[in-house]
């Protein structure tokens, strides 16, 4: 049988997400779009962002049953979060993609403690028993969180019928600082491996991984591989 998903995207349009040592992905109908205003890693993290909503697209059939589609939300953040797309479920990419800011912040920092407890706010407000959880945390920094706001985000989905797949995404060439993200990961996956099975999904299937992207392309790949994880859960043990 086929799953549908819920996708939450965390999105960091903190200053660094300016800085112009990647751009948009090249050649895609929305390339020049997005460098008219985000020439940038924030544009790179878009243009990845829509591939992903390209493929996953792709993958659905024509006149599919609407609760059998993806919903898509996103939260973006610095040091402040918000929601600037919620559970939507029938908008194209390129509507989706308009949905989202043009740019990051120019001096924001990161709070990844509000993110979390925004994530779980918009997981409970908007759970379906037909959708599946999934969150893609982007952040091309570091910072010091809250663990319960990870555990209570994870143990939420548990409680409400479905455990959490969680990806946690780091961006950019600051080797080595992602321990935050990675420890995020770990909170994920632990939970994950204590929720009771389900038989839709393959028995030994942990989705929840880290990834680490150095350039634009790497980033589009890693969002594309997850997007293709969704149809195929056994590439999640190849992802692990």
């Amino acid at each position: 049988m086929r799953r549908s998903f819920h996708i939450f995207f965390a999105l960091d349009r903190s200053g660094s997400m300016r800085i112009d040592d990647a751009h948009p992905l090249a050649n895609t109908p929305v390339t020049q779009q997005i460098a008219m205003h985000a020439d940038n890693r924030f544009g790179a993290a878009l243009s990845s962002i829509y591939s992903f909503w390209l493929a996953r697209e792709g993958s659905q059939r024509p006149g599919l049953n609407p609760s059998h589609r993806d919903a898509y939300t996103v939260v973006a953040f610095d040091h402040d979060a918000a929601v600037v797309c919620s559970n939507d479920v029938g908008s194209k990419a390129e509507e989706l993609l308009r949905m989202l800011p043009r740019d990051a912040t120019e001096d924001g920092g990161t709070n990844f403690t509000q993110t979390l407890r925004l994530l779980q706010q918009e997981l409970e407000t908007t759970w379906t028993t037909e959708r599946y959880p999934v969150v893609i945390f982007l952040s091309d920094g570091d910072c010091q969180f809250e663990e319960e706001a990870a555990y209570d985000l994870c143990r939420a989905a548990v409680r409400l019928g479905k455990p959490l797949a969680f990806h946690a995404v780091a961006f950019g060439g600051e080797g080595g600082s992602s321990r935050f993200l990675q420890r995020m990961t770990a909170i994920a996956h632990d939970i994950y491996e204590t929720a009771p099975p389900d038989p839709l999904v393959p028995a030994g299937t942990n989705p929840c991984a880290f990834s680490a992207a150095l350039d634009t392309v790497q980033l589009a790949k890693t969002y594309l591989s997850i997007a293709d994880s969704l149809g195929n859960p056994r590439a999640a043990l190849r992802r692990a």
